[in-house]
């Protein structure tokens, strides 16, 4: 690999991972990162226990109950590894919902967490890319959405936005291009029914319910 030369802007691409190495520099990226934030009135430990919480509690209460309950990292991710598979009654209110819950857990990742803002803005405009086999948040090899590294790089672009003054109008603008998020990549199709990112009123309900409990 070229040396980047002292003092030259770095424009290559980020990979983060669900577990990386602890010399990774950039393992605050990744979702099973320990991170304290609070959604819906309720704390969690990071993305991956929130992420994972939301998914499963309107199913599956006592998985996600159990998820909750984890102490390390390391648990949260053996739950996801081996947890049940959503059922059909639920996949048309998921698809519709996954993004916004998914997008609210980043703003809550960064924006509750300055020092992570912080280095996320380190970035400048790299490209992020999450590595974890999955070609709907992430991508497999060079396949893949990669809508967990999109939505990342969306709160960055808002928070340098917000930095360098962008009106109310062109705030609306960029949100507008980046929702919903169509593309193809490598083949990988993406359904339009997917992305759609108003979270259906019963999904919300279930949400809000499983929150307050």
């Amino acid at each position: 690999m070229e040396r980047i030369r002292e003092g030259a802007k770095d424009f290559s691409d980020i990979i983060f991972r669900d577990k990386p190495d602890e010399t990774d520099d950039y393992a605050y990226l990744s979702p099973y990162y320990p991170t304290k934030m609070i959604v819906e009135m309720t704390e969690f430990s990071s993305y991956a226990q929130y992420f994972y919480y939301c998914f499963y509690k309107p199913w599956a209460s006592n998985y996600a109950e159990a998820i909750k309950g984890a102490s390390t990292q390391g648990e949260i991710y053996n739950y996801v590894r081996r947890g049940p598979s959503l059922p059909n009654k639920y996949t048309g209110i998921w698809n519709q919902s996954k993004l916004q819950i998914a997008w609210k857990g980043v703003e809550a990742k960064f924006g509750q967490n300055p020092e992570l803002q912080k280095k996320l803005l380190q970035t400048g405009s790299r490209r992020l890319f999450y590595d974890c086999g999955d070609v709907y948040w992430g991508r497999k090899g060079k396949r893949g959405l990669n809508y967990l590294g999109k939505l990342i790089m969306k709160h960055r672009e808002d928070v340098q936005g917000k930095i360098m003054g962008d009106s109310d109008e062109e705030e609306e603008e960029k949100n507008a291009e980046f929702f919903p998020i169509g593309e193809e990549l490598n083949g990988v199709d993406d359904d339009p029914d997917q992305v759609v990112m108003d979270v259906s009123e019963e999904f919300r309900g279930l949400l809000i319910e499983a929150c307050e409990k």
